[in-house]
């Protein structure tokens, strides 16, 4: 049986992964030595959008994502697997 607790934790997990990737872009975003205003404008997005995943505020959509990926270079694909792998 499905209980409300199960759906809770598995959001949690969920949250905690998507943190963990907003926490990777945003690293190689500082490596590649751009502001979050200079990356919302590479990726077409509004500057306070990417301030609120980095301070966890936000989830970014699928979209975003690989609007910010393609504007950094950023290999979406190998970094989500990583996450996902690890626990």
């Amino acid at each position: 049986m499905f209980l409300a607790n199960d759906a809770s934790m598995t959001l949690n997990v969920a949250e905690s992964k998507v943190a963990n990737l907003v926490g990777l872009l945003a690293r190689h975003r500082e490596r590649k030595g751009l502001s979050q205003r200079q990356l919302a404008a590479l990726a077409g997005l509004n500057p306070k959008t990417i301030s609120l995943w980095e301070r966890g505020k936000r989830s970014p959509t699928l979209v975003a994502l690989l609007l910010v990926s393609a504007a950094m270079d950023y290999d979406l694909g190998q970094n989500l697997k990583e996450v996902l792998a690890n626990d």
